[in-house]
């Protein structure tokens, strides 16, 4: 017992008071040991495990350290070895330091990480990157190199599909537009809106494209008979899902009877009800 036997109870509290607050601070402090010893054991593999490049650059542009695998070195003429110390000018085309010059000015000045792109050709192929710049302090920047180029090849596929079924399209138009009969187009999910009114229709009853597309027959036809008469047909078509052809009259915009020879039939969709099409021949 030796030092503690004259002790005061008030004493001896005091001094488990103590002994458990050291006890709580060193179980911290190995904690953080434990959490720093795993850092340092995995730090290496964790960006040897990474697909980017890695590099550490100067604000001059002079790299300084390859810090991910040397294997994700992509800049021909360079080894893992001699990239370090090279100047990025030097071992790139002046496209693509231009590009990455900019982005580090950028970061240099903002002091937040920026993303810019450039492209390298690597064993006779054009490679597209994407470099993600990041300030580590005062001195050093980190640059994450990633190999792009095949979203980059999907965008631009994509990119010649739309223009395709643009241009498609506007033809398609051009030819349905200029067609002498009537084409029209109606949406059953939708009250049986207008989706199509061709040039030959707007012509004929002096309705315009503008005011029937998105409308019912009920909001464009100027008699409610007329409109009563092609609503019913077209529930018709719906329930029976037989096509239709047959000679009707209707009254223009303008007061004028117009007599037709219409067809009218149902496009299948899928994951949705059909469309309802139609085709007027005006024998007036």
């Amino acid at each position: 017992m030796g030092y503690y036997e004259h002790k005061t109870k008030e004493e001896l509290l005091e001094i488990v008071e103590k002994l458990e607050e050291k006890v709580e601070r060193l179980s911290s402090e190995l904690d953080s040991l434990r959490k720093g010893r795993f850092r340092e054991r995995y730090s290496t593999r964790i960006l040897d495990a990474l697909p980017d490049m890695l590099t550490v650059f100067d604000h001059n542009a002079n790299i300084v350290e390859l810090a991910s695998s040397p294997t994700t070195n992509h800049v021909e003429g360079t080894t893992a070895d001699s990239i370090i110390n090279s100047n990025v000018k030097d071992i790139v085309p002046e496209e693509a330091y231009e590009s990455v010059r900019q982005n580090m000015d950028k970061v240099i000045r903002t002091g937040k990480s920026s993303i810019a792109e450039h492209s390298l050709t690597l064993d006779g192929v054009l490679h597209h990157y994407e470099n993600r710049i990041f300030p580590l302090d005062d001195q050093y920047l980190l640059c994450m190199c990633r190999d792009v180029s095949q979203e980059t090849e999907m965008a631009r596929t994509n990119e010649v599909q739309r223009s395709e079924i643009v241009r498609l399209n506007s033809l398609m138009n051009d030819i349905l537009n200029n067609i002498p009969v009537y084409l029209f187009v109606k949406d059953p999910e939708d009250d049986l809106r207008y989706l199509y009114w061709n040039k030959a229709f707007a012509d004929h009853s002096g309705i315009p494209a503008s005011k029937a597309i998105g409308h019912t027959d009920y909001e464009i036809f100027p008699v409610h008979g007329d409109a009563e008469k092609f609503r019913k047909d077209d529930l018709e078509l719906l329930q029976t899902h037989k096509r239709i052809d047959m000679q009707e009259t209707y009254l223009s915009a303008n007061g004028e009877a117009r007599i037709v020879q219409t067809l009218k039939a149902l496009v299948p969709m899928e994951g949705r009800k059909p469309l309802l099409i139609g085709i007027s021949w005006d024998i007036t």
